[in-house]
């Protein structure tokens, strides 16, 4: 329709586009990790490596899997095929359905123009800007409101932090759902 279409939980491919971006990502996510030194360190320590959770939106999970293979690739590099082998099967990709964008309900998959056009002041405080308050409450028709996503994803977070204490985590999501939190 050549607009912004507000994709939500609906499947949609992942762009040329966002490979780049994950792939800029996976590089940089490595050297902030500590690069080969760090790689090194996870060939003797496994639970060094950090664990990948991602939204289970198709677009999210190729995203994730972008950064584990970049990792899997460096490892590879450094330990060679025996440190591939013994840490590569650690390094998944975790789907977790309630890291899933904001639920648009009836606008999704429809350009943002026509919930502009229905919902005005809606949309003001739902993008904010010019010093109007953000709202959290409404919910889109038929879908969620900003307090909704929020609590659904701190559920995440809560039970990350009890399943993987001390680790790193990588949560893969969305652009709406991470404003929320």
């Amino acid at each position: 329709l050549g607009q912004p279409l507000l994709y939500g939980q609906s499947e949609s491919p992942l762009t040329d586009k966002g490979r780049t971006q994950a792939q800029t990502c996976a590089q940089q996510l490595y050297t902030q990790l500590g690069g080969d030194a760090w790689i090194e360190k996870c060939i003797s320590q496994p639970n060094q490596l950090p664990v990948f959770i991602s939204s289970s939106v198709s677009r999210a999970m190729e995203s994730a899997q972008i950064l584990v293979d970049h990792l899997k690739e460096k490892i590879a590099q450094i330990g060679g095929q025996a440190a591939l082998a013994k840490l590569g099967p650690q390094l998944i990709v975790e789907s977790e359905s309630r890291l899933r964008e904001t639920n648009f309900g009836r606008f999704e998959k429809r350009p943002l123009s026509e919930l502009q056009q229905a919902y005005p002041d809606f949309v003001s405080h739902w993008r904010p800007s010019e010093g109007l308050g953000t709202d959290f409450l409404h919910k889109f028709p038929g879908g969620e409101s900003r307090a909704d996503v929020m609590t659904r994803i701190s559920n995440v977070l809560d039970g990350v932090c009890l399943k993987y204490p001390g680790r790193t985590v990588v949560m893969m999501s969305h652009g709406e759902s991470i404003l929320a939190t």
